[in-house]
């Protein structure tokens, strides 16, 4: 599959509307921005009596710079079929929205403005569309927002079921809004596609993020020996990771305590993950979600491959019983109203932040 095909396909055969994509892979030129009548009634489990909620949201005027995106309050169409309408708690901002904002991923899709941008919420269920089997108003979720249904940066969301999974009870759910791109992403990076044997050597890339935190969080679970890879300014936040060490990407002395490595789950890419393919054995692989990916140094035998992600409602929900379970944290930087899109996004762009913003809407 190909940098232009990186969509993501349900493993639920029910959740295949308009090719959804997932964030930080966010390609697709079938994603359009088209938002559902209405007049639309749902059916025997009908919402056409459930009222038509104003809904401040975020919205995008144009690509361009921060001044491009500002709050209004929009007519909230009734969850069609499939969807529940979900009172959002908490909506991560993810790099491609930057991306997205400023136009950069216009080769693959182009947006219709005004344009809601954000992939990943978490919320409260408060109304079901025709055909929802599995969720009833007033369950706890998290997942991915459609992107042709509208974005994430919002009071509420139409989000379909399939791409939605129930939050515990115990995990607060503003910060569950953080975990589903990375979460999906790090996991399937080491389980799907570098499959660590137990003792296996493995390099974690920007481990401070959340898709290197998920990805070290699964390959201690494979049972591999993990090294956490960050910039200096990433060392304190991954202090609470349970790894054989920290290394600092950019200090030659540290990256030569990890000795020969089996493989590089690679979330940052460029310049700086070729300088690490010495590391890796002659017959190690590395493999990377970044966009841009690495280009493997000339003379390299290593195996390389780029990795795109799939959704899996049954891993990311396992993924938040084991934080739940195992006490583990997926962190957030800071948390912001809803208002304050423009610095979220500012402070996105700076970048050193070791952990997602989350927005805020005033609903919750």
């Amino acid at each position: 599959m190909t940098g232009r095909e990186s969509c993501l396909s349900a493993t639920s055969t029910s959740f295949d509307h308009k090719s959804h994509c997932l964030s930080p892979l966010l390609h697709c030129k079938s994603i359009v921005s088209e938002r559902p009548d209405p007049r639309r009634e749902c059916g025997t489990r009908s919402c056409k009596d459930i009222a038509m909620p104003q809904t401040k949201v975020a919205l995008l005027s144009d690509y361009g710079d921060l001044d491009t995106l500002s709050i209004d309050t929009v007519d909230l169409p009734p969850p069609g079929p499939g969807q529940v309408r979900v009172r959002v708690a908490g909506a991560a901002v993810n790099p491609v929205d930057i991306k997205t904002r400023k136009g950069l991923l216009r080769d693959w899709f182009n947006l219709a403005f005004p344009a809601q941008l954000g992939n990943d919420l978490a919320g409260v269920v408060e109304a079901v569309g025709e055909g929802v089997a599995k969720l009833q108003i007033g369950d706890r979720v998290a997942g991915l927002v459609d992107p042709a249904q509208g974005g994430a940066y919002a009071e509420r969301a139409n989000v379909y079921e399939a791409a939605l999974v129930k939050v515990p009870d115990n995990l607060d759910l503003i910060d569950a809004a953080a975990a589903p791109t990375g979460a999906l992403t790090g996991t399937q990076l080491i389980e799907r596609a570098i499959r660590p044997k137990p003792g296996d050597r493995i390099l974690v890339t920007g481990a401070s993020g959340s898709t290197g935190r998920a990805a070290v969080f699964a390959a201690l679970d494979a049972g591999a020996i993990v090294f956490a890879g960050v910039r200096a300014s990433g060392v304190t936040a991954v202090a609470d990771l349970p790894v054989a060490s920290v290394v600092v990407l950019e200090d030659q002395s540290s990256l030569e305590t990890m000795g020969l490595l089996d493989a590089i789950a690679d979330t940052i890419g460029g310049e700086t993950t070729e300088g690490l393919f010495m590391y890796v054995k002659p017959e190690g692989k590395v493999v990377s979600i970044a966009v841009p990916g690495p280009n493997p140094p000339i003379g390299s035998t290593q195996s390389y491959s780029p990795y795109v992600v799939t959704f899996d409602g049954e891993r990311l929900e396992r993924f938040f019983t084991d934080l739940d379970r195992l006490g583990r944290v997926m962190p957030v930087a800071r948390r912001l109203p809803l208002e304050d899109v423009r610095e979220a996004h500012r402070l996105m762009e700076v970048g050193g932040l070791n952990g997602k913003i989350v927005l805020v809407p005033e609903a919750h």
